[in-house]
This record gives structure tokens, sequence and C-alpha cells, in this order.
């Protein structure tokens, strides 16, 4: 319902990619996730969340960016 009304919202994104990747619907986690750093760019729970999916996925230099660009976001 909330994404309804604000469908860029950070939070909702965030929650829905924790229960995606519980799921095991990496793909889709990863899109959540991404969708939530554009509108969020210094959230540090969706960048550490983003670098853990894109590695369970095997993309380890993109996982490794994704770490390391967020120990600089201020």
């Amino acid at each position: 319902v909330v994404l309804g009304f604000y469908p860029n919202a950070a939070l909702p994104l965030i929650l829905l990619a924790h229960l995606s990747i519980r799921l095991g619907a990496l793909s889709e986690a990863e899109q959540l996730l991404t969708k939530a750093l554009a509108n969020r760019p210094s959230d540090s729970i969706a960048s550490n969340n983003l670098g853990c999916v894109l590695f369970a996925l095997g993309r380890f230099e993109r996982a490794a960016q994704v770490f390391a660009d967020s120990l600089t976001v201020t």
C-alpha cells in the first residue's frame, strides 16, 4: 500500500528487498535495493544488503565496489 502512494520511498523498498532475500529472490532484491539507494544514497543498510546480494549472486567485483562506496558516503 505504501509503495502505491510513495513508489520511491526507501524504507519500504528496503523491507521488500529483505523479504525477497529471505525468499531467495536475489535478483528482485538487487533491483529493490538499487532503487532504494537511488533515492537515499547514504543508506548504510541498503548499501550493505546490496553488497551481500551481489556477493551471493557471484558478482564479486560489483559487491566490492558497493561496499567501498558505502564507506565514502557522508
